[in-house]
């Protein structure tokens, strides 16, 4: 589901094939729209890292879609002071 949305599916299409409720189709949307925007920036900033960690996107992730080390994503993460927590 999460590629039909990157590919520009809508919440619509989705819920007419699949019958998933919408409110769990527009959460998927959401996080594939963002992954979009972070391709289109080509940038990471604190406030975008932040909200791509609450996303669940991990380093290696940004790092593949950006085209960068992790490493790189990691430190700026560091940087930003966007700690892994464990609850």
């Amino acid at each position: 589901m999460y590629d039909f949305f990157i590919r520009g599916g809508s919440v619509h299409e989705a819920h007419t094939l699949s019958h998933i409720d919408p409110w769990f189709l527009h959460q998927i949307a959401s996080i594939a729209s963002f992954e979009k925007k972070i391709i289109k920036e080509k940038q990471l900033t604190g406030e975008n890292l932040r909200a791509a960690k609450k996303f669940g996107f991990s380093d290696a992730y940004l790092a593949r879609l950006l085209g960068k080390k992790e490493e790189v994503i990691r430190q700026l993460r560091l940087k930003h002071g966007i700690i892994p927590v464990v609850k």
